[in-house]
């Protein structure tokens, strides 16, 4: 296989990309362990280029054949190696939904999908591309866990104890590199210690807002936006969608009056149907949901456009506090 050369390519942005950090994190491990095999579905990651020089065995490009690629991930699970598949989200997800409930979540096996580009990640290509119900659709088959790093630095922290734990596992990274949710210099931030399943990042007395992912980012550039005249705002990153830990998260959420659910997913799928069957009555009844409109979205365009469009205007959400 020709291998391209990326040593000339512009950097096109000054934040990492989740989907590099992935790779680095999974394939650096490989030199130590050729038990480690990272499958691909997606032609154009160019991050993989310098390790299939590398490790040509355990780095294999499947094609666009996802359900192959599970099939042949479960394999080699079962002969006991560490195994990574990765596709873009709705083609790891709707796709190969056969193979992952019967191949993977049947037997438990220790495999990690990962899905690039959940929710509109993929918003310049189509309805093709969009995967505004992926969380449902995993939540739905046993054994999966489901995590969603809202920047590069989640990322790697999160991978490292997906390869540590050999869990079955579903990794939701998204496509574009977006600015710092965690490690900024003027946030006075709470819990960062990624123990929970959810980390109160900012801890406020009133309202608390419930989010992850690409939505992480703007939630905190707005609150900061209004800071001095939001003082009671807490922000939650629930990094982990399955299993919750709903102990921990119970007594996290009663001390608030208000709390909003902010989801680039699905509202019949998404993290408000998963935190409505483990939270208590009491502080469901305070919850305000903000999901994707029930609805299929033909319209393609930006991102911020198409969630506004469909119920997810952040700046509004924030200001309507």
């Amino acid at each position: 296989m020709k291998v391209r050369d990326i040593s000339k390519l512009k950097k096109v942005s000054k934040y990492s990309f989740m989907r590099d950090v992935t790779i680095d994190e999974i394939c650096s491990s490989i030199k130590k362990n050729k038990n480690i095999f990272f499958l691909n579905a997606d032609m154009g990651a160019p991050a993989l280029d310098k390790y299939i020089k590398k490790h040509p065995k355990n780095i294999v490009h499947c094609g666009i054949s996802e359900q192959n690629m599970v099939t042949v991930a479960a394999g080699l699970a079962l002969e006991k190696n560490s195994v990574f598949c990765y596709a873009m989200t709705p083609f790891m997800t709707a796709r190969c939904y056969e193979q992952l409930k019967i191949s993977l979540s049947s037997m438990n096996l220790s495999v990690c999908v990962i899905g690039i580009g959940p929710g509109l990640g993929y918003a310049d290509a189509g309805p093709t591309h969009y995967a505004n119900e992926d969380i449902g659709i995993i939540s739905a088959l046993p054994n999966f866990h489901i995590f969603t790093p809202s920047d590069s630095f989640a990322c790697k922290l999160l991978i490292k104890k997906i390869k540590n734990k050999k869990v079955l596992s579903y990794f939701r990274i998204d496509r574009d590199a977006h600015p710092p949710v965690y490690k900024r210099k003027n946030v006075k931030y709470y819990d960062c210690s990624f123990k929970k399943g959810f980390n109160e990042i900012i801890r406020g007395n009133q309202t608390c807002i419930i989010s992850s992912g690409y939505l992480m980012h703007k939630i905190m550039d707005s609150c900061e936006n209004l800071a001095k005249k939001y003082k009671n705002i807490a922000l939650i990153d629930l990094y982990q969608h399955s299993p919750l830990n709903t102990k921990e998260l119970n007594k996290c959420l009663k001390k608030y009056k208000k709390i909003i659910i902010i989801d680039e997913q699905s509202e019949k799928l998404g993290t408000k149907s998963i935190l409505f069957n483990c939270l208590d009555p009491s502080i469901i009844k305070k919850i305000t949901s903000y999901a994707l409109k029930d609805r299929f979205i033909f319209e393609n365009g930006g991102r911020d456009y198409l969630l506004a469009k469909n119920g997810i205007d952040i700046k509004k959400i924030i200001n309507s506090i």
